[in-house]
């Protein structure tokens, strides 16, 4: 092969590389849109079901005490939405933006196992930020901490959702799962791309490293 034709090789494999980047980085936005709807309608879900729950702790607050709950939840839901965009785009882990490792594992594998640590980063954040709802059902005593709770410490003594993100009563999740599963999918075509890529210009390198060698 002419050096002309590795060089076209490596081309078409860096554009589908950076085709798959800019895919992956628009997903990014739908996941950050997908949290903020997500985490109000399961703040408004975890608070309705307390209400149903324990309607004996909303008699025993009453009305003054209640409205003082319900000023801070509202708070909360006015800024979790923009507390979800950020930390979606800072605190978890895109695999498109980082180098791709020259793991030895099938595309398959490796994928799967970079979707799997970006899934695990981006539902830890929702448990955080759903834990201010946590924190307010339990100052006004219709949740606690503990064994077998639902609320939990976790860092810097943050409570935090213990068990995993729920699907029952919280019609946005089944946004949640479709951008995951785009996400994944594009993964796989950047994992594959990057191995065509670093094939290509091995090729080339190994080429280049024989005619060294004949012209020596």
């Amino acid at each position: 092969m002419s050096a002309g034709n590795y060089d076209q090789s490596i081309d078409r494999a860096q554009r589908r590389v950076e085709q798959s980047r800019e895919k992956a980085e628009a997903l990014v936005k739908l996941h950050q849109e997908a949290a903020g709807a997500f985490l109000v309608e399961w703040a408004d879900y975890l608070v309705e079901r307390s209400l149903s729950d324990k309607p004996h702790v909303a008699k025993g607050l009453g009305q003054e005490k209640l409205a003082e709950m319900k000023s801070k939840f509202n708070e909360i839901l006015d800024g979790i939405r923009e507390m979800a965009t950020a930390r979606v785009d800072d605190a978890v882990f895109w695999p498109h933006r980082e180098e791709i490792g020259k793991e030895t594992e099938s595309n398959i594998t490796l994928s799967y196992d970079l979707t799997k640590r970006k899934n695990e980063a981006f539902h830890e954040i929702l448990r955080y930020l759903i834990g201010q709802v946590g924190t307010l059902l339990i100052e006004y005593g219709f949740a606690e901490t503990g064994s077998g709770s639902e609320w939990r410490p976790g860092d810097a003594g943050k409570i935090r959702y213990s068990y995993g993100l729920p699907t029952y009563g919280v019609a946005s999740s089944e946004q949640l799962g479709r951008a995951n599963e785009e996400y994944g999918k594009v993964v796989e075509e950047l994992v594959a791309a990057t191995k065509e890529l670093r094939q290509a210009q091995h090729a080339k390198e190994a080429s280049e490293a024989k005619k060294l060698w004949d012209n020596a």
